[in-house]
């Protein structure tokens, strides 16, 4: 997509670009500033696309597929790139952390059934957080937004439940960080999709409904 203006002056955005046939569900991109990498996941096929450019260019271009094979025809809302590891949200049974450069399986993290259908896994001080959208069945009931210090501390049930400190009642989705807050999406929940917070000194605080 490219900003453009139009007859009022108003800004637009026209496409420039498209590309198709990027796996099955494409469902999640995030640009990797360390690897100057756009990195777009195929949900469903176990497949992440790697977008890059030129530097004096904004056409992209696909680099490289890299793929997780036990992950292919189970349903993964998302990735997370911490440092030199990637690491993918439960579809089914568990959480794996892969080597971001080869996607080599390093560890898994089994977790319980009420929580196999993550949406996101996010780092945020001593804690991941981690968003939950339904069971093993598919149910909705069970969505939450969970935090734990260690991955392995899940599959024991050690593990604080922090969606009490929003309304509740939705599906927590998308955690994303703008400058020193926090934005949390949800659906589900009539009348409000958007949440603001930030946690300080791993507390969560100044808790605000945006939209």
């Amino acid at each position: 997509m490219e900003k453009q203006s139009n007859e009022n002056g108003q800004p637009v955005f026209v496409p420039t670009q498209e590309f198709s046939n990027i796996g099955d569900r494409p469902h999640y991109i995030i640009y990797d500033d360390y690897t100057d990498t756009f990195y777009a996941w195929s949900s469903q096929s176990g497949e992440m696309y790697l977008f890059r450019h030129a530097p004096d260019s904004s056409r992209m271009y696909l680099t490289e597929v890299r793929s997780i094979p036990s992950l292919n025809g189970v349903y993964v809302r998302s990735f997370t790139i911490i440092d030199d590891r990637i690491y993918f949200v439960s579809g089914n049974s568990s959480i794996i952390e892969a080597d971001l450069y080869s996607f080599k399986i390093k560890k898994e993290y089994p977790v319980p059934a009420q929580m196999t259908g993550m949406i996101q896994l996010t780092r945020i001080e001593d804690y991941f957080y981690i968003t939950i959208s339904t069971d093993i069945t598919g149910s909705q009931d069970y969505a939450t937004m969970i935090r734990v210090k260690d991955l392995d501390d899940l599959s024991s049930g050690n593990y604080e439940d922090v969606y009490n400190n929003f309304i509740g009642g939705g599906t927590p989705y998308y955690i994303t960080q703008i400058d020193q807050i926090w934005y949390l999406t949800e659906h589900r929940l009539p009348g409000h999709s958007i949440w603001s917070f930030q946690v300080v000194d791993n507390k969560i605080t100044n808790v605000i409904p945006i939209y």
